[in-house]
């Protein structure tokens, strides 16, 4: 039954079944092996006539093969002949597996015995059978999986599984969902301190802007006006001195003077000491017309 699905694999031998069974009402038991099923037959009308010679009926009792409470074989491949209860059970196992068991009234001929095996691969013929004796096990070596027990318990397997999934996806979906709304609450809560947050914002941002104008304002104010620094030049400058060009910006003096006296050192010490004024430059101008001079206000 390797062929078959393992979920389909009862209900395919359930379907099988009556093809394998000689008798009308056939009871079974099924020892699953992977893809590979030991299969136990009997008359289920004999055992229904046997449970009624009972001297006290009995409502519920399993009914085992008595080759699943003798010990399985050791060597494989191998066939052996078991005494029972009531005649004898020709065996045959390879690899670990119960392939043929017959039951025999009597003890059955090697022409038998040959026709029995002889569809089997690999399996020597014997010369003689000997019959052997085996205490019964205390319990049977494999148990009985049924033709739709195997099958019920992967449908409910597969559906437990499925049920599980779905429960998972449902805890991860509803988790999801809580997210969802709290990141909803959140960014509505945002909205709510943004546009209260806005107007403390843009008051911050005129006082700041005010302030800035302000100390523009006053930095603007502190700085001498040019009336006062042609004033001030006045009194500096030597008499014979005239303004060519001049330039006032950011505290920044330039000046171009025609002048007789050539001495840098006197309008340095002049400006810097009398003036007031701050990092005095004086050189000559590359025109020949006079006398550079650049300067900073303190």
């Amino acid at each position: 039954m390797s062929h078959v699905p393992r979920a389909g694999r009862a209900q395919a031998l359930a379907l099988k079944l009556p093809g394998l069974s000689p008798y009308r009402q056939t009871g079974h038991y099924a020892v699953w092996r992977g893809g590979l099923v030991q299969l136990w037959l009997w008359d289920e009308q004999a055992r229904v006539q046997a449970a009624e010679d009972f001297s006290e009926p009995v409502r519920h009792y399993r009914c085992i093969p008595e080759t699943l409470l003798q010990a399985p074989a050791t060597a494989m491949p191998c066939v052996r002949l078991i005494e029972v209860r009531t005649g004898l059970d020709l065996q045959v196992w390879k690899d670990g597996v119960l392939l043929l068991s017959i039951h025999h009234a009597a003890a059955p001929s090697p022409e038998q015995v040959r026709n029995l095996l002889r569809g089997i691969q690999g399996l020597d013929m014997p010369v003689a059978l000997p019959v052997e004796r085996l205490a019964l096990l205390p319990a049977p070596w494999a148990a009985s999986a049924g033709l739709t027990r195997a099958a019920e318990w992967e449908f409910w397997l597969s559906r437990g599984m499925l049920a599980m999934l779905l429960v998972l996806c449902g805890f991860h979906l509803a988790q999801g969902a809580s997210w969802w709304w709290g990141e909803r609450d959140l960014d509505a809560r945002q909205e709510v301190l943004a546009a209260q947050v806005e107007p403390l914002l843009s008051a911050r941002n005129r006082a700041q802007q005010a302030s800035a104008e302000a100390a523009e304002w006053q930095r603007m104010m502190q700085q001498p006006s040019q009336v006062e620094l042609l004033r001030r030049l006045a009194n500096l400058l030597p008499n014979d001195s005239q303004v060519l060009k001049w330039r006032f910006h950011e505290n920044e003096l330039e000046l171009l003077v025609a002048t007789q006296r050539m001495d840098p050192r006197f309008f340095v010490q002049r400006f810097q000491d009398e003036g007031g004024f701050h990092d005095v430059r004086v050189e000559p101008s590359p025109q020949g017309d006079g006398l550079q001079l650049a300067m900073s206000l303190r």
